[in-house]
């Protein structure tokens, strides 16, 4: 591995040559889109069949437009929140494209990348193409040195070679269809934050698990119980689903979910579930892709702490408005009451996610 400098690094790919780049998630191979011997070159290097296209890194948002046929103007909202960013959009080409570079479609992926290095070479070429810098089907090294073990015997240029990039999922991948839009990779941005920004219904297609979370104010028995119906109501799910509980106000004594809750759920509904109560930090709102609260209150709390667009009540999977009643201090029987009632939504939330193809638009159920 050669280290080059930014002048270096423009020359080189002008010239054909392929220079090892940092992007916002890992390391990539750059090049000119429109020199076919560098194009195959990298597909060379990474033993990566033809037919899976390399998106494009576009210096500007406007830019981005120019490189489709038509850009569809509900992902202006989107694209102007994660531009630059994570964000992958697949679509229709413009004919001034390459045609080596689109699939058996005429489609093409574009993103606008955040670094400054890739951003100055996207800028001084106009459009650069990049793809991580690893071998087809897998993981991208996080480092120089997994880089350089993993392409032994390569003289690959580098450019920006100190810069280092924390392990981060990849961007996310979606294309827009006639009233919807298919989430083919998932990465950072959750598919209900998608749904919420453009209207638009959405296909989920990605091999990404999909993580929900419930919340209550102390974590003892509302979110717990709704955790517990989930995971027995998903235990044979198609979809690939993570899940876990957590509470605004967790008390510190707090050693296990209320009695009263793993009672009900054990007499009434034979579920064991046992644990402790956990609060509601920002890396769990950042972890979940939707998050169901019981009232609310909750609801506005969790979306000030950064879960905007994929927080939502509980009960509106069951097209009610109302809160889950908090049976905390209460008899057993209202205990026993709100699980029945938890059960009844957790019911319609599984039918709402599971499943190839389903609706996210706000105000649509299935």
């Amino acid at each position: 591995m050669i280290e080059c400098n930014k002048l270096e690094a423009f020359f080189a790919v002008l010239s054909g040559e392929t220079v090892l780049i940092p992007t916002d998630t890992v390391w990539g191979f750059a090049f000119d889109p429109e020199n076919k011997k560098a194009y195959k070159k990298v597909l060379d290097l990474k033993k990566r069949q033809p037919d899976k296209k390399i998106p494009v890194l576009s210096p500007s948002i406007e830019s981005a437009y120019r490189l489709f046929e038509n850009f569809n103007p509900r992902l202006y909202g989107l694209t102007q929140k994660y531009w630059p960013g994570s964000l992958t959009v697949v679509g229709k080409a413009s004919k001034k494209v390459p045609p080596h570079l689109l699939d058996e479609k005429g489609k093409i992926a574009v993103r606008v990348p955040k670094k400054p290095a890739p951003l100055d070479l996207i800028k001084a070429l106009n459009f650069v193409m990049a793809t991580s810098v690893n071998l087809s089907g897998e993981e991208s090294p996080s480092n120089l040195f997994e880089i350089s073990s993993m392409f032994s015997g390569e003289d690959i240029l580098a450019l920006d070679m100190n810069r280092r990039i924390p392990r981060r999922p990849p961007s996310t991948v979606i294309e827009p269809t006639v009233g919807k839009i298919i989430v083919m990779r998932k990465g950072e941005i959750s598919p209900f934050v998608i749904s919420a920004i453009t209207g638009m219904e959405i296909r989920y297609e990605a091999s990404d698990p999909i993580r929900v979370m419930f919340v209550c104010t102390g974590n003892t028995c509302r979110s717990p119980i709704a955790e517990a119906f989930f995971r027995k109501k998903t235990e044979k799910s198609k979809l690939q689903l993570c899940v876990k509980s957590v509470g605004i106000r967790v008390k510190k004594i707090s050693t296990n979910y209320s009695e009263n809750a793993r009672k009900a759920l054990k007499e009434r509904h034979k579920i064991d579930f046992q644990g402790k109560p956990k609060k509601l930090n920002k890396k769990d709102v950042e972890w979940a892709d939707l998050i169901l609260t019981m009232d609310s209150e909750i609801q506005k709390k969790v979306e000030i702490n950064g879960g905007a667009g994929k927080t939502k009540l509980l009960a509106e999977f069951s097209c009610e408005k109302n809160a889950v009643a908090d049976p905390w201090g209460k008899a057993f029987e209202d205990y026993c009451k709100t699980a029945v009632e938890i059960e009844k939504h957790v019911e319609n939330l599984v039918k709402y996610i599971e499943g190839r193809d389903y609706f996210l638009t706000p105000g649509k159920y299935r």
